[in-house]
């Protein structure tokens, strides 16, 4: 069946995603600004709410393998279709490397993952100072 509309949960979890993105990265530029006290908190939960992002970034590319976009415009020429497919793409593994580059910073300087305390995982990895510092750069730059 042709579409001319994403269907209403590839809209909800498309503005899901881009609301939590949002709110993650400007809790982020507070960091500095908050007490410690309160700085550790919002930390916790800027991991939490990056995890939720890859969580349902992973829903998103499931719906979208299983359900056929709409059509792009008639008038739309190969070029930009091409175009705004690589734009697609890409928002797509920023999405997904923000978060991964995070994780491998955790892991690699030797914490465990926590999930709202529902679960937690242990790093799989050495602690590696060095490289946990070129993963926490990673993530900083892919997200700006």
């Amino acid at each position: 069946m042709e579409r001319n509309r994403y269907t209403r949960a590839a809209i909800i979890l498309h503005w899901l995603i881009a609301g939590l993105i949002v709110f993650d990265f400007v809790l982020a530029l507070s960091f500095d600004e908050l007490p410690q006290a309160t700085k550790q908190g919002a930390v916790q939960f800027h991991k939490w709410t990056g995890l939720t992002i890859l969580g349902l970034l992973i829903l998103r590319i499931g719906w979208r393998a299983t359900h056929t976009p709409p059509l792009m415009p008639a008038g739309m020429s190969d070029a930009m279709r091409r175009l705004a497919g690589l734009g697609h793409l890409t928002l797509y593994a920023l999405t997904a490397l923000v978060p991964i580059s995070a994780i491998t910073f955790i892991f690699l300087r030797g914490g465990s993952l926590d999930y709202f305390g529902l679960f937690s995982v242990a790093s799989p990895f050495e602690p590696n100072k060095p490289l946990a510092g070129w993963f926490k750069e990673a993530h900083e730059v892919l997200a700006w």
